[in-house]
């Protein structure tokens, strides 16, 4: 299992006392399959690392119907993050799709934190913008013509999703029917 002591000493020189600190202001939680974590509508009150398990983000429209946005696994950072530092609702809900486990910090903390350790705002910017970067990513292959050039990019590019996420929700991340996502992997 990932711990975020690993985690970050790959993103930055963790120091001993930002680590006691970090061990102070975090709790891990442990959350079964299918649970909302944060619902559409509710201010995101805490930002996380999915230290095992898979969640996924879905948008649901006016008439009830769902589209799954983003799948997190094991080793990324859990938040809707205009939600969390803006202080505003989220228009996303986020959803554990296996068993997971979770280590999670508040907003309260985790601004405190930032005051007392003012370089892991570079840090922050830096994840943000790979962040961005990935969306953007993501947009470019899902804006693609055909329902088999989406569905290649994706298996090349996050290949976890397809072995780790139902179809139905792979089929509604891609923008294309069930029918039409089995009848690719069909040809493959």
């Amino acid at each position: 299992m990932i711990t975020i002591h690993n985690w970050l000493k790959d993103l930055v020189n963790v120091t001993d006392e930002e680590l006691s600190v970090i061990n102070e202001i975090t709790e891990t939680t442990f959350i079964n399959a299918n649970e909302v974590i944060l619902k559409q509508g509710q201010v995101s009150n805490r930002i996380g690392l999915i230290l095992e398990g898979a969640t996924r983000t879905i948008f649901t429209d006016n008439e009830g119907n769902e589209k799954n946005l983003a799948f997190m696994f094991e080793g990324e950072p859990l938040a809707v993050i205009d939600s969390f530092l803006n202080r505003i609702p989220s228009s996303v809900s986020s959803i554990t799709i296996e068993p997971s486990t979770i280590i999670w910090t508040d907003y309260e903390r985790y601004t405190t934190f930032l005051l007392r350790f003012p370089r892991y705002n570079t840090f922050i910017l830096s994840a943000l913008a790979n962040w961005f970067a990935d969306g953007k990513s993501r947009m470019e292959y899902l804006n693609k013509n055909s329902a088999k050039e989406k569905y290649e990019s994706m298996c090349k590019l996050h290949s976890k999703i397809i072995e780790r996420v139902p179809l139905m929700y792979i089929a509604s991340y891609l923008g294309i029917t069930q029918h039409t996502l089995s009848r690719i992997r069909a040809k493959k």
